[in-house]
């Protein structure tokens, strides 16, 4: 066989087609790495949202309230995870794009403790006059922990309950 030339071909002749434990061997070893790298790539895909400090973005929603006030105010729901040893400070920011009122920014933080899950439910000033139901266009929320810095994509969604979705009566649950 010339070198650079490999050609591998199969044919059945007719009789039982046997597979020698060479064979087999030789597949497995082709084989390994495509599993290998496949896991791997599920991994990386699985950690975006987590920082090395071990603070892991879990949900986010948004809503609007009417009620309480003489405007309506935005706010969310954010929920963060520490699966790190020690207790960590967070800071987000998002804006996003309502149809009732067009760009809204909301921005909050927190301690984190090491081994829990926290719901934040930071919220806008009451200087919003629409208090329609309407939607929310997908955005980007930025986080950090001090040190490290994640994005992460939020779909977007409805605004829920005709506006009147209050954080003070409301689980923050995502």
């Amino acid at each position: 066989m010339d070198k650079g030339k490999y050609r591998m071909t199969a044919q059945k002749t007719g009789g039982p087609v046997t597979t020698t434990r060479r064979t087999l061997v030789k597949g497995a070893a082709w084989s390994v790495p495509v599993v290998a790298m496949a896991q791997t790539a599920h991994a990386v895909g699985a950690s975006q949202s987590c920082l090395e400090s071990g603070l892991c973005f879990g949900c986010a929603t948004v809503h609007k309230c009417c009620s309480g006030g003489p405007q309506a105010m935005y706010w969310a729901c954010i929920t963060f995870t520490n699966e790190g040893v020690e207790d960590v400070m967070v800071s987000f920011n998002f804006t996003v794009n309502t149809s009732a009122n067009g760009l809204v920014e909301i921005s909050g933080g927190g301690a984190v403790p090491a081994g829990q899950t926290v719901r934040f439910k930071p919220e806008t000033p009451r200087q919003y006059g629409n208090c329609s139901t309407g939607t929310y266009d997908a955005f980007v929320l930025h986080f950090t922990d001090g040190t490290n810095h994640g994005t992460v994509n939020i779909p977007g969604g409805s605004i829920d309950g005709g506006g009147n979705t209050c954080p003070q009566n409301t689980d923050c649950a995502c």
